[in-house]
């Protein structure tokens, strides 16, 4: 191999490392995009399972107070049969909402879980990928070092036939004027 070839297998590799590194770079920066997208559904459900359990509070206050009232006591309290009907199909669909309510924040609560977990599985990889980019770094820091190895030996051997042409020029000069004289 020539001098110029080894110095040209340095650049390839050190563009190679190069390219490694800004590849593992925008998987971080992916990876730290889908955590400020989850942060983001993470506020969002925490939001909502706030009003979940707000709302589920107020049915069951309504529901608790009217759990003590008897059928025939409703009948009594109400102003016509419809009204009876209106304030069971209400208490119906109370019970019904406070159902739904309660699966609502179980899943809630099972969204955010998962958000976290995953959140920690980002975090997780980006560790990885950021130990796998110092050691490339390192890689790249190796390969540079070695390339300027390289060059310094070319730069000495250079500089030492330059002394040899600048002693043998000096010889030279001095066989002429020992010819001339």
């Amino acid at each position: 191999k020539t001098f110029a070839d080894e110095v040209a297998i340095y650049d390839i590799k050190i563009q190679a490392i190069q390219l490694q590194i800004q590849a593992t770079q925008a998987q971080i920066d992916v990876h730290n995009t889908q955590i400020t997208d989850i942060n983001g559904q993470i506020v969002k459900n925490e939001a909502t399972l706030t009003i979940q359990k707000e709302s589920l509070k107020e049915m069951l206050r309504v529901i608790y107070e009217n759990s003590n009232i008897s059928a025939l006591e409703m009948i009594a309290s109400s102003d016509s049969f419809s009204d009876f009907v209106d304030r069971s199909e209400y208490l119906q669909t109370m019970q019904l909402k406070t159902t739904e309510t309660i699966e609502n924040i179980k899943t809630l609560k099972k969204r955010l879980e998962d958000n976290k977990n995953n959140i920690e599985k980002k975090k997780q990889e980006i560790a990885s990928l950021q130990q796998e980019q110092l050691n490339q770094k390192s890689g790249l820091d190796n390969e540079r070092y070695s390339r300027q190895l390289l060059l310094d030996q070319a730069n000495q051997q250079g500089n030492s036939i330059q002394n040899i042409i600048a002693n043998k020029e000096t010889e030279k000069r001095a066989v002429q004027n020992i010819l001339n004289n």
